[in-house]
Formats: structure tokens, C-alpha cells, sequence
């Protein structure tokens, strides 16, 4: 897992990316909706993401993913910064 933390554009820039195996168009369009897991496993609820992302928003900010099939998962999360 990387993290990186950057000033662009006048926002404060969150950058988290692993190297797993990356997820396709459909996964990543459903990524942020409650109850979303891509796995069977048996602990979770799916709901962490969607958690964020409302955080997020509530603080002005935005969160996307980025991702390409074989090539990991990256979150950004960006936050205007303040004057």
C-alpha cells in the first residue's frame, strides 16, 4: 500500500493505492453503494466505503477510485483547502 499526500489546485490531495488485482468498470461503478463486497468472504458488511465517502462529502471533499484490471486500486480523496 502506498500513501501520498499533495497540494493540487488548490486542494489538500489523499492518495491511497495498492497492488492488488485491480477491479473491473462494473465493480468500480458500484464501489461507493452500501452493502457492495466483491468477495464471499464472511466478515464485513460492505458498508465502509459508502461510510467514507459521505464523510468525505460532509467535509467538502471528494473521494473517487481508480482502477485498472491487474494494475491495483487507488482512492483519492480531496479536500478544498482554506485561506
Amino acid at each position: 500500500v502506498v500513501l501520498s499526500i499533495a497540494s493540487e489546485g488548490g486542494c489538500s490531495v489523499i492518495r491511497v493505492k495498492d497492488n492488488g488485482p485491480g477491479l473491473t468498470a462494473d465493480q468500480l461503478e458500484s464501489l461507493f453503494k452500501p452493502f457492495t463486497r466483491f468477495t464471499d468472504q464472511k466478515n464485513g458488511y460492505g458498508l465502509g466505503l459508502s461510510i467514507a465517502l459521505r464523510a468525505v462529502q460532509l467535509l467538502g471533499g471528494s473521494l473517487e477510485a481508480q482502477s485498472a484490471s491487474g494494475d491495483g486500486l487507488e482512492l483519492v480523496m480531496k479536500f478544498p483547502t482554506r485561506d
